[in-house]
């Protein structure tokens, strides 16, 4: 009887303990991928499951709402363990508790393996903040039928001449602040200095804008180009050069057929183009942080295999160094001219003051590019990033509504 009992319980527990025993341990990732780069991670995600047996769980979220999800759920430990974004917005996610450093996921050991300027976009206070996936940057798209050469930033106009009627020689989104930067930068000028302080002022500012002005004025560029007309005049031979990043080759007709140069310096060689660098990277969350098979699949992410998978199906330009010594990802060319202008790009700033930029950068143009004063729209934009960086006004105080309700009540009585 004795024995028997003790069977029944032996098996009681044998049964509990088995769904602990069964299931895998499981990780979280959030992305904001579509289209083939999604399909990408979740191939990548299966591979690192069937190899480590560590579950991997994916969730793709909408870019506009991404980084708001993330800040509503990581600090109350709802969040994901890892999750992939561009580093620009760290600053914002360090100061709201969002990130963690990523600690053996990018050792030492590592840190060659990645390209440099990716690494030093992700590091801040002595320590590393992801692991570096992909580099995007803007470049130059050259139509081979229209443009046998491109000249000097100044003298892209001269191609008018050797173009059809109707034909515009360059193409990009003028009045956005994103793609001006490439111009600014020629003329020695940084959309956020490195102290912090605003720097869409002064010399540099007035001569890029001239610049652009003047493209305007003569037919160089269209005026109101949005990312929509950008693609329809390239792709239809309407301009034989545009200004656009990576994603833009995916959306070109098959036929067309065209090349990837670096963008153009000044006459005579002064003056590179430098255009900003995003570094996407894959980040762990505090409690992602802490947990040592994050970390591995962090490291994993970023490592050669996996680089190698997403420059050749999803057409990452990866940070990886080793994964451009494999052939087939040596042997595209549009990877390979990305990459090439992503060693000259500069990383944007991570500063918390970078997102109050934007707006008053863009007005400024606008006002500029349509007519009004420079020097006068410029330092209103420089007012602008100033209002927008000073903290809120103190709520006002209770006392005043107190004692009218008091006297109220006194006159009540």
């Amino acid at each position: 009887m004795v024995g028997r009992v003790l069977a029944l319980v032996l098996l009681a527990a044998l049964v509990a303990l088995a769904p602990a025993c069964a299931e895998s341990p499981s990780l979280v990732l959030w992305h904001s991928y579509r289209g083939q780069e999604e399909k990408t991670i979740a191939e990548l995600a299966k591979r690192y499951e069937a190899e480590h047996g560590i579950r991997v769980e994916l969730l793709a979220l909408p870019f506009d709402a991404y980084s708001a999800k993330l800040a509503a759920a990581v600090p109350h430990a709802h969040g994901p363990d890892l999750f992939v974004d561009a580093h620009e917005r760290l600053g914002i996610y360090r100061q709201e508790g969002v990130v963690a450093p990523v600690g053996d996921a990018l050792p030492d050991e590592d840190v060659r393996a990645y390209d440099p300027e990716a690494v030093a976009a992700l590091s801040a206070d002595g320590a590393r903040w992801g692991v570096p996936l992909s580099s995007k940057c803007v470049a130059l798209y050259v139509n081979d039928a229209l443009a046998s050469a491109v000249p000097a930033l100044e003298e892209l106009g001269t191609l008018r001449k050797a173009l059809p009627a109707g034909v515009y020689p360059l193409a990009y989104e003028a009045e956005n602040p994103y793609h001006h930067a490439a111009i600014l930068s020629a003329f020695g000028g940084r959309l956020l200095e490195p102290d912090g302080s605003y720097g869409f002022v002064g010399a540099a500012a007035e001569q890029s804008l001239a610049l652009v002005k003047g493209f305007l004025a003569d037919g160089t560029i269209p005026a109101d180009a949005s990312g929509a007309l950008v693609k329809q005049l390239f792709g239809s031979g309407r301009a034989a050069m545009v200004i656009d990043g990576p994603w833009l080759a995916a959306d070109l007709p098959a036929g067309l057929r065209y090349h990837v140069a670096e963008l153009p310096a000044r006459r005579g060689g002064r003056g590179a183009m430098t255009p900003p660098l995003t570094v996407e990277a894959v980040m762990l969350s505090p409690l992602g942080a802490a947990r040592p098979e994050a970390r591995a699949f962090a490291r994993w992410l970023g490592g050669e295999a996996s680089a190698v998978a997403r420059a050749t199906e999803a057409h990452q330009v990866v940070a990886n160094v080793a994964a451009w010594r494999d052939p087939r990802v040596a042997a595209d060319p549009l990877l390979a001219a990305f990459h090439r202008q992503a060693a000259s790009a500069e990383a944007m700033p991570t500063s918390t003051r970078m997102r109050a930029v934007w707006v008053p950068v863009q007005e400024a143009m606008r006002k500029v590019l349509r007519g009004e004063d420079a020097p006068a729209a410029l330092e209103e934009g420089k007012r602008r990033f100033l209002d927008a960086l000073r903290p809120p006004p103190p709520p006002p105080s209770p006392a005043p509504l107190a004692i009218a309700v008091g006297l109220l009540a006194l006159a009540g009585a």
